[in-house]
């Protein structure tokens, strides 16, 4: 199986049109269609435009070797990070408060 999109609303349409009854599929929430290799030489040979969608998944390196890259995203799940960042803001408050008297 694979997915693909229709440039717009008028060739979907005439597509699924000649594919119903041909071949099985479905479609995505997304609005992508899922259906067999197979049903792709079939809407070429009718001139229905399509986009097959390939998705790729790439890998990253865990390590850059850039100390402020490396840590990027480290506390987005944490649950105290708001309370770790107003205990700073109320340090640089009191060492500030210091400094002045």
């Amino acid at each position: 199986m694979v997915t693909i999109t229709f440039p717009d609303r008028k060739t979907e349409k005439r597509a699924l049109a000649f594919l119903i009854g041909r071949f099985s599929g479905r479609v995505l929430r997304s609005g992508e269609h899922l259906i067999p290799e197979a049903a792709l030489e079939a809407l070429a040979a009718q001139n229905i435009l399509f986009t097959e969608v390939v998705k790729v998944d790439v890998s990253l390196p865990n390590e850059t070797g850039n100390p402020w890259l490396d840590k990027l995203g480290w506390f987005k799940d944490d649950p105290t990070f708001d309370d770790w960042q107003a205990e700073i803001a109320a340090y640089r408050k009191e060492i500030d408060q210091q400094e002045i008297q």
